[in-house]
């Protein structure tokens, strides 16, 4: 279950958002700001662990309070919610450390999909953004050495082009677990298959679909 602070300075789109988030039973609204001011309080007295930013506040300034909260509280997920689409504000907002950006015209059909990617510990950025831009320029790269021994173990023997079966024997490990890591790896770099993956992380094997 997510803690959610919703930051935007627009009444009737907060209220639209609590509304959507009240539409889960897996999420709570806990706190619903105006500004950043009162930002860093709200995130402390409610436990927060997600924070769903607008970027039209003031750019500049949400740029610097995205690199805040991840300084200060590593835990607390960033979602980037905006009118801005373009691929300048979707890389800086990335690189400054947010864990997604959708966009406000597809909040009804987005938003509560991105709060489940992004508290799974995956990413997301909104498909129209997509398909706009450049994948690899708007995604972080993904780095194999930067998961789990298990992950970058499963991983490789997937670039040697062996099955699940193959893996789950080699590694002493139920076939379950290989799959439920695939799973995982599959939701976190957004493709549907082994081959899909080992695309997204530029590995070269022979590794038949999942």
């Amino acid at each position: 279950m997510a803690r959610i602070v919703l930051v935007d300075d627009h009444r009737i789109f907060r209220e639209g958002v609590a509304a959507l988030i009240a539409r889960s039973e897996e999420d709570t609204l806990v706190a619903s700001l105006p500004d950043c001011d009162a930002l860093e309080r709200a995130i402390l007295e409610q436990k927060a662990d997600l924070v769903v930013l607008d970027l039209a506040l003031d750019t500049g300034r949400t740029f610097h309070q995205i690199g805040r909260i991840k300084r200060r509280h590593p835990r607390v997920r960033v979602l980037i919610l905006s009118m801005h689409g373009d691929q300048g504000s979707v890389e800086r907002a990335l690189q400054s450390g947010a864990d997604g950006y959708t966009l406000k015209q597809d909040a009804f059909d987005d938003l509560l999909f991105a709060i489940r990617a992004i508290e799974r510990g995956g990413r997301f950025v909104s498909p129209t953004i997509m398909r706009q831009g450049d994948i690899a320029i708007v995604m972080d790269k993904p780095d194999p050495d930067a998961m789990p021994e298990r992950q970058r173990q499963i991983l490789q023997l997937l670039a040697e082009g062996k099955a699940n079966k193959q893996i789950a024997a080699e590694l002493g490990i139920a076939l379950s677990t290989v799959k439920n890591h695939l799973n995982t790896l599959f939701r976190k770099y957004r493709v549907t298959n082994r081959v899909g993956l080992l695309n997204r992380l530029d590995m070269i094997g022979d590794a038949e679909k999942y």
